[in-house]
């Protein structure tokens, strides 16, 4: 309620695409390639027998970008939690659209907030970012070099994207924020 609002109906700071929600059930009605993502994209897609904690979402991308592993949810909570709204805290940004786009999942034994991001998704979702023109991405996830990855960097610098990358946890490898297109940022 302190990202998505608690009045019925609303979505409060989180993005919502509207071509989508007033389309046709089943069809890409804004022509980007993806059915149905009214809320943002969840781009996990993983091979069974992965190591994945109970109850997480991972076998098909698809429309429902929930974060099981929270850690998604608590940088967001960080960065555009409503304010005055009597519960949880106030976001450093608290008047921004946030686009929920889901690329890592909760391994078995992690606890939240947390989890694993796959590289690929990571591409996936800034390629999806920069053709749904969003103006600032923040990836808070430790990273390394691939060539989809630096590639979809790339296209979103040059569109005008202004990308914001967590420097590292520890000796985290983190070749996103190495990169001189990007704001990185440490605690």
């Amino acid at each position: 309620p302190d990202l998505g609002g608690s009045v019925a109906g609303g979505h409060g700071n989180m993005y919502w695409n509207w071509a989508e929600a007033g389309g046709a059930p089943g069809i890409d009605d804004d022509g980007n390639g993806f059915i149905d993502d009214v809320g943002g994209w969840d781009f996990v897609a993983l091979a069974s027998g992965t190591n994945v904690a109970s109850g997480e979402d991972w076998r098909n991308a698809d429309k429902d970008p929930n974060d099981f592993g929270a850690h998604g949810t608590t940088v967001a909570g960080v960065i555009g939690a409503i304010v005055d709204n009597g519960i949880g805290l106030a976001g450093v940004v608290p008047r921004t659209r946030l686009m929920a786009l889901r690329i890592g999942w909760l391994p078995t034994g992690a606890g939240p907030p947390g989890g694993n991001v796959d590289m690929s998704y990571a591409a996936q979702a800034i390629r999806y970012a920069t053709t749904m023109r969003v103006p600032v991405l923040n990836l808070s996830f430790s990273s390394v070099y691939l060539s989809s990855l630096d590639a979809a960097l790339t296209a979103a610098a040059r569109a005008g994207t202004i990308v914001v990358n967590a420097s590292g946890n520890g000796s985290d490898p983190n070749y996103i924020g190495t990169r001189e297109d990007v704001i990185a940022v440490a605690g």
